[in-house]
């Protein structure tokens, strides 16, 4: 089965005040997106066409109808046959053959760099790029709402390989440990919410890594990039985040064959006491950035004291650390005495986690010990990951709408956000009735019985509900008038 489209000449025609390079430019690339659009809507209405004369004899053909679609090059109409089978199931013959989901207004491909463009920009941002373009763009609404759509599967899809890994974590075998380490990492911003100004949520993310390697093959530069990353957001309770995050580790990093699991940490509860709960071999390690900011907070103006604190928890000497800050206390005002005693309580509770790195390698050989480095990494991916996108000025989330966006992001920092395009996705709205149950409904709320009259009213539709305009706020309304019709 083949399809062959003739593409006519184009004749351009050129007036003296578009003699300028900027506008020949716009100029031509408007009629390539005009010529894209033309022939996508040929080729598929000729592909309809041969799925007629090849269809089963057990289809009945009711007849064309139109489909608007926002695709690479722009807003298309085409025109498709509907078919009623010996199931008496609606169904379209071009729409599964080239992969479109039920009621699916946006290909996959544009819906891709949609979701893609709004992970690093805003959605006004977004829609204004594709404006520049294509010419053309949808509502930044629109854009946004069909990013929460991929987020929900995204979601959806990572309940479900946690579920997987947790089966499978049974059955390991956690004899043989061929690595001697991995690490995790894991902290928390914070991001506003919506509706309520002073009202926040902590975004928290884990990033995971096996090893150290150069970052660049040629030339003499000593710059490191960690080996086999991954990264987990979202916004959830610490617990659900810890099993998650360790579940995706045993399956990222095979865990199940690494000797020592390094835990990298700022001090929060959610992670010295959930987080390193999931490990049996795992090894607490304050992050070393954290720590030396208490410091630096707690004694801003001494910095001889600064560098006495920090020697002693160097040298492993907590105690005698927790005794010059007490005697510092004595020297300093009540707002004073107070951050001591802050930092004090800081370090008491973590103090399993000081050096930790440093006990391990007192542990390992010297080859072991060489391939080991302190952790910290998390703060640039926190930047990376959140801070830009989430945390610029004015900017306001839902939870759920910021969650599903996160969802997107991780996706596209683990490198898998092309190998899940790869497969043909299919946003599906909820069941509708069929069309004898809507008759029935309909029936017994207007008291009719005339089946003919009704099944005639039926397959009339509002071209408002199936056009380009389905976000707009009017036809949101004329929708949910229609539900309560029917319910």
């Amino acid at each position: 089965m083949g399809i062959k489209i003739r593409v006519p000449e184009i004749e351009v025609i050129i007036t003296e005040d578009e003699f300028n390079f900027n506008k020949l430019e716009q100029k031509i690339w408007d009629i390539q997106m005009q010529q894209g659009r033309t022939i996508l809507e040929n080729m598929l209405e000729e592909l309809d066409n041969l799925l007629a004369k090849s269809r089963n004899e057990g289809l009945k053909n009711k007849g064309l109808r139109s489909k608007y679609l926002s695709s690479r090059f722009g807003d298309i109409l085409f025109r498709r046959r509907g078919y009623y089978d010996s199931a008496n199931k609606f169904r379209y013959l071009l729409d599964e053959k080239i992969g479109l989901g039920k009621a699916q207004r946006v290909s996959s491909s544009r819906a891709k760099l949609e979701a893609s463009l709004a992970f690093t920009k805003s959605y006004r941002e977004t829609e204004g790029a594709f404006q520049f373009l294509l010419g053309s763009s949808r509502s930044f609404e629109a854009i946004r709402q069909q990013v929460i759509k991929i987020g929900t599967e995204l979601r959806k899809e990572q309940e479900k390989e946690a579920e997987e890994i947790f089966e499978e974590k049974e059955a390991m075998d956690y004899s043989a440990a061929t690595k001697t380490f991995a690490v995790l990492e894991a902290d928390g911003t914070g991001i506003a919410l919506q509706g309520e100004s002073q009202k926040r949520t902590e975004v928290k993310l884990g990033i995971g890594y096996d090893g150290w390697g150069r970052r660049y093959r040629g030339g003499k530069g000593k710059s490191f990039g960690l080996l086999r990353k991954f990264v987990c957001l979202g916004i959830e309770e610490g617990e659900k985040f810890s099993e998650k995050f360790s579940l995706l580790a045993y399956k990222k990093l095979e865990l199940e064959k690494v000797k020592h699991v390094i835990i990298g940490g700022d001090g929060a509860g959610w992670i010295t006491e959930t987080l390193t709960g999931y490990f049996v071999n795992g090894i607490y390690q304050l992050c070393k950035f954290h720590l030396n900011r208490a410091i630096k907070r707690a004694l801003p103006l001494w910095e001889r004291w600064q560098r006495q604190v920090k020697n002693l928890l160097r040298e492993d000497k907590i105690n005698e650390a927790i005794s010059l800050l007490r005697g510092i206390a004595f020297r300093l005002d009540r707002k004073g005495r107070k951050n001591i005693y802050e930092l004090i309580t800081y370090i008491s509770n973590n103090r399993h986690g000081i050096n930790g790195i440093k006990r391990l390698k007192k542990k390992l050989d010297k080859e072991e010990r060489s391939e080991l480095r302190s952790t910290g990494a998390i703060e640039g991916n926190i930047d990376k990951a959140v801070c830009n996108r989430f945390k610029k000025r004015g900017m306001r989330w839902s939870i759920f709408g910021a969650d599903c966006l996160l969802k997107v992001g991780e996706k596209m920092l683990n490198g898998e956000w092309e190998s899940w395009w790869c497969e043909v996705k299919r946003f599906q709205p909820a069941p509708t009735l069929s069309i004898p149950a809507r008759k029935k409904r309909y029936r017994d709320v207007l008291g009719k019985a005339h089946d003919d009259v009704w099944a005639e009213y039926l397959n009339h539709r509002i071209p408002a509900l199936h056009g380009p305009a389905q976000d707009r706020r009017w036809v949101e309304l004329l929708k949910e008038q229609i539900h309560l019709v029917e319910n």
